[in-house]
Parts: structure tokens; sequence; C-alpha cells
């Protein structure tokens, strides 16, 4: 199979202890690495991402696995690869930041959804979540400075909302449940808001992830391959297939899709590629290593040390 390769250099920008590094970390391993330490300037890391194409459509990889094996066939894999600049926080390192912005084709500007684990009203929690946002503008003037990349917003730490709604419930705490699901809608309202106003990519639902459990990266669902049945009933959640008997479940394959947070990132880079900052340049694998060839001496270059 002949695959195009591209290369696109991304900045993971925001203020510290927001997860920019553990996040590089589960993307490029797939886990979770905790006390990773403060980064000192930036970090570096490398990841790959598949597009694929036909003429000008362009799909993700979660929309291509949905096709049939016969509709994959016709198009072109494109392998991205994503050279991940992790900049540091910290406000000591600011004026090395200023050029992290070089060559950008992505920005990914991260916030915390909980930045305060200890509030207990809604009215902390707000203040906690609204300092790490009002931090974002500084970063998106870094991110432009050289360059006009694709940003985005991305909320981190939602398994502390996520669990604490789990514990609530579990003890009948209704009232801190309708508190925290409140606090929820106020932190995707605010960064839907603050994306418009600041002119950055955005699906309809603001992404809210976690790092550390993977929630909003990754989605489980179940596929069986017959066409003789609806198309919404060849894929089909995690709870769905609970439901379903012994018998029906028969025929279905557990499927591990890039959720929110991933599949955003494979849309940006879709809208990279169309928007043709970057060129494909097309290889066959294993590629072949091209051998250095001398260039030719013309006897002109050569001083005639005898006639001197």
């Amino acid at each position: 199979m002949v695959t195009e390769t591209l290369t696109l250099k991304v900045l993971y920008a925001g203020p510290k202890a927001v997860g920019k590094s553990t996040t590089a970390k589960r993307l490029e391993k797939g886990v979770f690495i905790q006390n990773l330490g403060t980064t000192i300037g930036s970090g570096l890391s490398s990841t790959i991402r598949k597009i694929y194409i036909k003429d000008n459509d362009y799909l993700t990889r979660k929309q291509y696995l949905k096709l049939s094996e016969e509709d994959r066939e016709q198009y072109q894999e494109i392998e991205v690869k994503l050279n991940i600049t992790d900049a540091g926080g910290q406000d000591s390192f600011r004026s090395f930041q200023q050029r992290l912005g070089i060559g950008v084709d992505l920005a990914v500007c991260f916030y915390q959804v909980v930045s305060n684990e200890e509030a207990a009203t809604l009215d902390e929690l707000v203040s906690g979540f609204e300092g790490s946002l009002d931090s974002i503008p500084e970063w998106l003037g870094i991110a432009r400075k050289y360059t006009k990349p694709l940003i985005t917003l991305v909320g981190n730490k939602v398994d502390l909302i996520t669990e604490e709604i789990r514990v609530a419930r579990k003890e009948g705490n209704e009232e801190r449940v309708r508190t925290l699901t409140e606090y929820t809608e106020h932190v995707q309202s605010k960064a839907k808001a603050f994306a418009e106003e600041h002119g950055l990519q955005m699906p309809s639902d603001p992404i809210l992830y976690s790092a550390k459990t993977g929630e909003g990266f990754y989605e489980t669902i179940y596929f069986k391959d017959d066409d003789s049945i609806k198309p919404e009933q060849r894929f089909i959640s995690e709870r769905k297939y609970r439901r379903l008997s012994e018998e029906d479940r028969e025929g279905y394959e557990q499927m591990t899709f890039e959720n929110d947070f991933l599949d955003n990132l494979d849309q940006l880079i879709v809208e990279v590629i169309k928007s043709d900052k970057k060129k494909a340049t097309t290889t066959q694998r294993p590629s072949a290593q091209k051998r250095f060839v001398p260039p030719k001496i013309k006897k002109s270059h050569f001083i005639d040390f005898d006639g001197m």
C-alpha cells in the first residue's frame, strides 16, 4: 500500500499544572504517567495519526473504521506525524516561550475543568475554572506571533467532576449532584463563548477529557459486519451491547474508537491538510535510502600550480 506521509508541528500551550505533559504522554504511549514533574522550558514528543482521503473527501480514523471493507479500499491513507512541543507554563519561562510559536501548524490550548479540588460550592468551582481560562489569551498571542495556526481549546481533569458525581449519587446527595451538573454546563457554556470570541476551532460541544483516566480519549463500541441490518444497528454503544441477550450479541466485535479529544485532533489535522498548509509526499514503505552522489568536479576547479 502506498502511504502518503506528512509532518506537522503542534504546540501544547497553557498555564502550569493543567496536564499538558501527561496528555502528551497519553497520546504518545496510551497510558497515564504520574509524577512527571515540572516541564523546564519545553518538552518534546511525537505521535502518529492517520487520515484517509478519496478525491476531496477526507475522513478521520473514527469515520474510516465505520465504512465497509469495500468502501475502505477506495481511500488512500495519509500518515501524519505530530511533533509536539509541550510549553512549560511557569512565568519564569516567558522569554523562552515567545519563540515556541515558530513554524506551528496546530496549537492546543489547555485549561483545567477543576483547578480547586477542595471547592465545596458552585461559586468556588467557577472561580478556579475561570482563573485557568483567563490565562489562555496570553498563550494565544504566543501561538499566533509568527504564524497563523489552527487553534483549539480543551479542558482537562474532567474525571474529578465525574467521580464526585458518582460518589454523590451513591450517597444520595442530590443537591451535590445538581451543583456539579450545573457547574459542568457552566464550563461548557463559558468555553464555547471563549472559543467563539477568540476565533478558535471547536466542535459544537466543548472538549472535556481526562489525561488520567482516559475519559474523553477513547470510546468502546461494538460492530457487526452485516449489511442486512440497519446501519444504526451495525454500531452500538457498550451500554446497548450489555442489554442484548447472549444470542443477540453473537457476531458483534468490540472496537475502540477515538473519542472527543482525539477525534477533534484528527478533524483539525484534516483542516490543516485541506488548507494546503503542508504538502504530503508519496513514499513507498520501507522507504529506500538515497545514496549520496558526489558532485562532478570540472577541470577548471583545479589550480595549475606548475603554471604559476
